[in-house]
């Protein structure tokens, strides 16, 4: 069927092409691949030093508890001591162990990623993002308050992250 009977029809499907087209402009691929951007957090050496030294008071406390268990172990072949109070020392030292790895973990997270960690201590429970630890401290910010809260790492018992 040609359209008005006319002869622009018939030279188009003679030819082989359509009547009607769309006429598209040519694609480009874009320049750039997409994302180019990463960020990378520069640690200054003072920072590389206290985290060796960090890493190194680490290892001399993991040893020394070695070192004192192996003692105490050989001490109390002669003596019996009650089986739930070294069980118990054990795994206050699995706890703390625990506590330790953890911040150590936190600390290596990227600086513009604020994660949101529960602090257990026997007097309270905190909820809030890290603002800053020390060898003795821990300084959370929990969100409804204004004023951050400092704890000691020795009282902690317990930290979980909720959220990176």
């Amino acid at each position: 069927m040609f359209l008005g009977g006319g002869t622009v029809e018939k030279e188009y499907m003679e030819d082989g092409q359509p009547l009607f087209y769309i006429e598209q402009p040519e694609w480009k691929r874009p320049p750039q691949t997409g994302q180019t951007v990463s960020v990378k957090k520069k640690t200054s050496d003072t920072e590389n030093k206290r985290k060796k030294k960090r890493e190194r008071d680490r290892r001399k406390i993991r040893e020394k508890t070695v070192e004192l268990e192996k003692d105490s172990q050989t001490e109390t072949v002669g003596k019996e001591e009650p089986e739930a109070t070294h069980e118990t020392k054990r795994e206050q030292h699995d706890i703390k162990q625990d506590v330790l790895d953890t911040l150590d973990y936190l600390e290596d997270v990227p600086h513009y990623i604020h994660p949101v960690i529960t602090c257990e201590t026997e007097e309270e429970f905190v909820e809030g993002s890290i603002l800053e630890t020390t060898n003795e401290t821990i300084t959370i910010q929990e969100d409804h308050q204004v004023e951050p809260v400092s704890i000691k790492l020795k009282e902690i018992l317990n930290i979980r992250i909720i959220s990176l």
